[in-house]
């Protein structure tokens, strides 16, 4: 397995603009599975997905874990927004 982290998906310099992208043995090319971790939209973080990230590209799946901002730092619909410039992102550019 091979993990990329910290990739950005919007400004670099926004807190929480980030992915970790878990990559099979083999490189690219498989099924892209794009996971946001729970937490109440208060807290958790994309590190926290690394054994789902293993077991995924075990079973020849890439895992794209991305970042967003939470509440109280932003309110409704601004962790949803992160969510789907994140999945416009995602699925552009990573194939």
């Amino acid at each position: 397995m091979k993990i990329l982290t910290d990739l950005p998906y919007t400004d670099p310099l926004r807190h929480h603009g980030c992915f970790d992208l878990y990559l099979p043995d083999g490189g690219t090319g498989r099924t892209l599975v794009i996971f946001f971790y729970g937490g109440g939209l208060t807290q958790g973080e994309k590190s926290d997905l690394k054994s789902l990230g293993r077991e995924m590209t075990d079973a020849g799946f890439c895992l794209a874990a991305p970042d967003y901002r939470y509440y109280p730092e932003v309110d409704y619909p601004a962790f949803i927004d992160d969510a789907a410039q994140a999945v416009d992102y995602l699925t552009a550019h990573v194939r």
